[in-house]
């Protein structure tokens, strides 16, 4: 409905425009959540700013179209229409980016934005495993996967936050967990049994920086799984944490690429047109974005060159087109 409004009465303006025109199709929730998934980001305005005021906007859409339906205009309804687009919002600095990325995924069920990780992968750098390599696989015609740089039965280490756990017992009634470990590039299961379970019990919970060991698990008939003998909490305190923190000050100006070059000549008429538009999804950030296709060059600036549009151009163009300088 939200899309039909849009195609019928052109692009929203700003984000009161939007409420005005689509209070009929929202709730106060459905609002929230929108704003934590950064709908709006494209208008300009910080999300904390929109959330301290998305309740008061609607109230106000909500009791103007009463009004309109009842036939009983107040004395200063048509001023209020008038100021539909004026919002006041509160000079305030954008909310900490974990807690902007907690909203993301608690409503969206992936980090879009970054990643809570990003911060901390300096410091397991000297880990085995990471999920990339389960993104170089090999499918035959049934759907079975195998793994080129995966060995199975190989002993593993890997860094990463701790997605989702389950935990369930056994037939004898001792407890074990199933546990989703993220790093960067995706995420793996990792199973604790109940001796090993027990060792890590405190240590399991939602969000932690852990460093997990143990014995990778290849199939070709389901995805790769770590069984764990131990995982360990990330502790930035220590001489390794501390050292890995400086590391990651020290390589956080080049987090994000001055530049980003991209060679889009390959693409269809059709596949450039959305390649482009996927770029307002990504604004607000500091990078230069060049885009050759064939003797033409596009240049868009102010671009988040974060986790998520990584994963996009990947969609579009080979890892040779992209460059970052």
């Amino acid at each position: 409905k939200i899309i039909e409004e849009r195609n019928e009465h052109g692009e929203f303006k700003n984000f009161p425009d939007f409420v005005f025109r689509c209070a009929a199709l929202l709730n106060k929730r459905m609002l929230e959540g929108l704003i934590s998934a950064g709908a709006f980001d494209c208008f300009g305005v910080r999300r904390s700013q929109l959330l301290a005021v998305y309740e008061s906007v609607l109230d106000r859409a909500n009791k103007i179209a009463k009004q309109h339906a009842s036939r009983q205009m107040s004395l200063f309804g048509d001023l209020i229409e008038e100021d539909n687009s004026v919002v006041d919002f509160p000079a305030m600095p954008e909310m900490e980016t974990g807690e902007k990325l907690a909203r993301e995924k608690d409503v969206l069920g992936v980090y879009v934005s970054g990643h809570p990780f990003e911060k901390y992968a300096a410091a397991f750098k000297d880990c085995s495993f990471s999920c990339l390599k389960m993104q170089n696989f090999e499918e035959d015609e049934d759907g079975n996967r195998s793994y080129p740089e995966l060995n199975d039965g190989e002993h593993v280490t890997m860094g990463g936050i701790v997605g989702t756990y389950k935990r369930i017992n056994t037939r004898s009634g001792s407890p074990m967990a199933f546990i989703t470990i993220e790093d960067l590039y995706g995420g793996i299961e990792c199973v604790a049994f109940p001796s090993v379970y027990e060792r890590i019990r405190d240590v399991l919970a939602n969000d932690k920086i852990v460093r997990v060991e143990g014995k990778l698990q290849v199939s070709s008939e389901k995805a790769p799984v770590i069984i764990l003998d131990r995982m360990t909490e990330y502790d930035p305190e220590s001489e390794a944490g501390q050292g890995a923190a400086q590391a990651a000050a020290a390589a956080k100006p080049r987090a994000r690429a001055h530049a980003l070059w991209l060679n889009a000549t390959a693409l269809t008429e059709e596949d450039f047109e959305e390649f482009t538009a996927l770029f307002a999804h990504y604004m607000n950030g500091d990078t230069v974005v060049k885009i050759k296709r064939g003797d033409k060059l596009y240049k868009m600036t102010n671009i988040n060159d974060c986790h998520g549009l990584r994963g996009e151009l990947g969609l579009f163009l080979d890892e040779a087109d992209i460059v970052r300088t």
